[in-house]
């Protein structure tokens, strides 16, 4: 019996330990918070929207917003504290709390504070309650005018940086008398931002009317993104034909940024009269240019050779290209010489391009140029003498092999080219040759029987690697003179009596 209750407890102390566990999975939700109607008029009830989205996958009970106000001069009137029972997964709340703002509060930018609390529900009925403090920032940017006046507003205050912006600017008479000779000038109170049109006439408004003027201002690419002022002076004259004057604060928000053109010249390629160029050889060189990104005013480009002075220019090193505008090409072209003493290899030119961008500033872009130059490579074989063979003979061509060049070239091999007259496998490999030289070598041929008799070229593949290790091949052509085989005399024997007797007349020779 107490062999079974020790076994009974033993199962009970396993049993809670393997109890599963609450974990909370996906179950964190997220709210995000967004405001909208932020531009309060100093002096009046204003009414701000705020919307509560919860962006998790799973619903949030018992969400309370609590808005409130450190600021002096700035109450929250009404719905500060709200309560919602519960808001889904991917749903939103909204609610539009009410703020006033004193008449003497500074025209810009203040914050409130907003406390979020919730219910997170977890499996199996768990619990978590979250709390989290937000910054909202409104801007008070005007205030409330007496019964005689204006209004002066933009329509939409949003700007991009990099442009010029285009905005409506409304004016409108929020008195109960007709207002004359308005004349309101705009000035703006940053550097960012310049006003370009900011003078408008308007002849007359009556009570509650408006008037709609395009005004252009422009931010540069700079700018920072923020919340910048504009100032309004209106001056204008009442029913009783007294001068009226106020000044108003306008607010606008730079809060995009354009992407700007930048002015490129880009070398596109460039093409060689001779793509390897000799000692001694002229080269006509194009360059091909094209415009991207802006438009770009008195380009000229400047190439300078190389700096050992292989290539020499025969043509102005300054050329004038002009204006082009995006997407445009154009070319400039140069004559250069080859020094006669050069060496093989690859020299790079030095070209510069100059050019005003869109903006009138100046540019530049260096690029390099690469030529090449190959030795002067021909050969001769000067055989030791004319080389008579028969149709059907076999010979040897002994001769000496001649580099006329200016460089020494390697691994030199000969061999016979094979056509319908010469027949042959031999091949000889020479090594280095240096120009001026000659090199012995022999090669063994035969003559096809069928050969036509006269002189025919035996022609000789010589192949050599250059400076860049390529494999190259040049013929030599060696005049052969192919003759007949000589023809032999047969006596045929006759015997018998026929033979004593023209033997015994002298007819046939003793």
């Amino acid at each position: 019996m107490k062999r079974w209750s020790i076994i009974l407890l033993m199962a009970l102390m396993l049993t809670s330990i393997i109890t599963p566990m609450v974990q909370a999975g996906n179950y964190t939700p997220l709210l995000r918070v967004k405001t909208s109607d932020i531009y309060l008029t100093a002096g009046e009830e204003n009414t701000i929207e705020i919307e509560l989205r919860n962006t998790g996958s799973y619903s949030v009970y018992e969400v309370e917003a609590i808005l409130t106000s450190t600021n002096p001069g700035i109450v929250i009137l009404d719905k500060g504290h709200m309560i919602f029972n519960e808001i889904g997964a991917e749903k939103s709340k909204r609610y539009k709390p009410v703020i006033y703002v004193d008449e003497d509060t500074p025209i810009g930018p203040y914050t409130l504070t907003l406390t979020l609390t919730y219910r997170q529900m977890y499996k199996l009925g768990a619990a978590y309650t979250r709390t989290a403090t937000l910054q909202i920032g409104i801007v008070v940017v005007n205030a409330s005018k007496p019964k005689i006046g204006l209004n002066i507003s933009l329509t939409d205050p949003h700007l991009t940086a990099g442009e010029e912006n285009e905005v409506s600017l409304e004016v409108r008479n929020r008195g109960s008398e007709t207002l004359r000779d308005i004349e309101i000038t705009l000035t703006s109170n940053t550097p960012y931002i310049a006003v370009l049109n900011g003078l408008l006439d308007i002849d007359e408004l009556k009570p509650g009317e408006s008037e709609y003027e395009m005004i252009t201002l422009a931010v540069p690419s700079g700018t920072p993104l923020g919340v910048y002022t504009l100032t309004a002076t209106a001056t204008y004259r009442d029913e009783n034909g007294e001068s009226r004057s106020e000044v108003e604060t306008i607010g606008v928000d730079v809060d995009e940024v354009k992407v700007e053109r930048k002015t490129t010249i880009l070398l596109e390629s460039y093409e060689a009269s001779s793509l390897e160029a000799k000692p001694g050889e002229s080269v006509k060189l194009t360059l091909n240019l094209k415009c991207v990104g802006a438009e770009a005013y008195d380009v000229k480009v400047s190439l300078t050779p190389d700096p050992m002075g292989v290539f020499s220019l025969m043509t102005p090193s300054l050329q004038y290209i002009g204006d082009l505008k995006p997407g445009e090409r154009a070319s400039a072209s140069y004559k250069l010489r080859v020094d006669g003493e050069a060496e093989s290899g690859q020299y790079p030119l030095t070209l510069q391009i100059t050019y005003l961008d869109s903006d009138g500033m100046p540019g530049s872009a260096t690029e390099t140029v690469t030529l090449t130059v190959t030795p002067l490579v021909e050969f001769r074989i000067l055989p030791e003498g004319e080389i008579h063979i028969c149709r059907g003979g076999s010979a040897t061509l002994s001769g000496d092999l001649l580099l006329i060049g200016t460089e020494s070239i390697r691994f030199v091999e000969l061999q016979i080219v094979e056509d319908e007259t010469f027949k042959s496998s031999d091949s000889e490999y020479v090594g280095e040759v240096d120009p001026d030289s000659p090199i012995p070598f022999d090669l063994d041929f035969k003559v096809s029987e069928n050969a036509t008799e006269g002189v025919k070229n035996l022609r000789v593949n010589v192949s050599y690697l250059d400076n860049f290790n390529r494999r190259r091949s040049l013929i030599v052509e060696v005049p052969i003179h192919i003759e007949a085989q000589p023809e032999v005399e047969v006596v045929k024997k006759h015997g018998g009596l026929w033979l004593w007797i023209r033997w015994l007349l002298g007819i046939l020779p003793r």
